[in-house]
């Protein structure tokens, strides 16, 4: 059974002016048995480069890779069975979609029937049937065509890159059913590079949240949800993005933008991030003072409206309202004054 340990592993480049940025790490982690690792973070953080390192694409400027022990850049490609699904769902154009999903099948008996699985799994199974060959297919049915060519050979070592970009709502949905299936019945881990939160909730066993190539937190879906260990991961991995207020905590009160409120936190005096989510915002004419409406967007659920303090002349506290929460109607340029409930605040120390 496949088995990943990075140790500090470290991706430098040299840019046209030959000074060396470092790209991605120093990254530590081990994998577990049949375990689903999804990472997450915005564009550039580094999900492509950690998955290249896991693949043998690319080799560690510093730290080791290790698949079962043996750096795995010095293993032969054709020996890591690894599966792996690039950013551009590489396949052969001149070959039929079949052909490509049987690709490094020749000598296997049960052929046939991996390749229909590794088909039915990725939502491919009409192109099966009808056979182009690969040059002819769209974005999102190259993306299921190659999805299923690295579940066929089942892998020691699962590793996707995006696997539901450019597909349609639908097609979406009970992709990730049948890959959630796919990956609870597998042995061996799964690395999984994802930027939409709900796909990895669905997933993942555990999430690796990344910025900027490094690593932010390591957990469960449920632990970076209701434990972030600071501000930029709770402002990060929400449904919706929340607003972050810089103030001080001192003698046992916040002090925001517009005012102070009492609360209960475990911190020293200091300066602090305030992580506040959009239910936490309401109408209190005896809370903080002075914010300003200053647009509004349309929801699900109605309009929520942005908020930001007159006297933030950078945007640094931007404040989203609910629309749930809304007694009257707002307009943009009124000013208000807002409560904020305390037990949906995250305090932090200031980073």
């Amino acid at each position: 059974m496949a088995h990943f340990r990075f140790q500090d592993a470290v991706i430098r480049v040299n840019d046209r002016s030959r000074v060396e940025r470092r790209l991605l790490g120093p990254i530590s982690l081990e994998t577990s048995d049949d375990e689903t690792i999804v990472l997450c973070g915005p564009t550039g953080s580094g999900k492509s480069l950690l998955l290249e390192l896991a693949s043998g694409l690319r080799s560690p400027s510093e730290g080791d890779v290790l698949l079962d022990g043996v750096r795995v850049d010095r293993v032969a490609p054709s020996k890591r069975g690894i599966g792996l699904l690039t950013q551009d769902a590489a396949l052969y154009d001149h070959l039929s979609v079949r052909e490509n999903i049987a690709f490094g099948l020749s000598r296997v008996p049960s052929r046939e029937t991996r390749v229909s699985d590794a088909a039915t799994t990725a939502r491919c199974m009409e192109l099966l049937e009808r056979n182009p060959v690969a040059g002819s297919l769209s974005g999102g049915e190259r993306r299921r065509v190659a999805l299923a060519k690295a579940l066929a050979i089942e892998p020691g070592a699962l590793l996707l890159d995006e696997p539901f970009e450019g597909l349609d709502a639908a097609t979406h949905q009970s992709l990730r059913l049948e890959l959630r299936r796919r990956l609870q019945a597998r042995q061996g881990p799964s690395l999984i590079a994802l930027h939409d939160q709900a796909d990895a909730i669905a997933l993942a066993d555990r999430i690796i949240l990344l910025e900027s190539g490094r690593i932010l937190q390591i957990g469960t879906p449920a632990e970076l949800l209701e434990q972030p260990n600071s501000a930029r991961v709770a402002q990060l991995f929400q449904s919706e993005t929340p607003g972050v207020l810089r103030g001080r905590w001192q003698d046992g009160r916040l002090h925001l933008p517009g005012g102070s409120m009492d609360h209960q936190v475990d911190l020293p005096d200091g300066d602090i991030d305030v992580v506040v989510p959009a239910r936490a915002v309401h109408l209190d004419d005896d809370g903080l003072q002075g914010w300003e409406v200053i647009a509004e967007e349309p929801v699900r659920r109605g309009t929520d409206h942005l908020l930001r303090h007159r006297d933030d002349t950078k945007g640094e506290g931007i404040l989203r309202f609910s629309a749930e929460m809304q007694e009257q109607p707002l307009e943009v340029g009124s000013c208000i004054s807002i409560g904020l409930s305390r037990e949906q605040l995250k305090v932090f120390p200031r980073s």
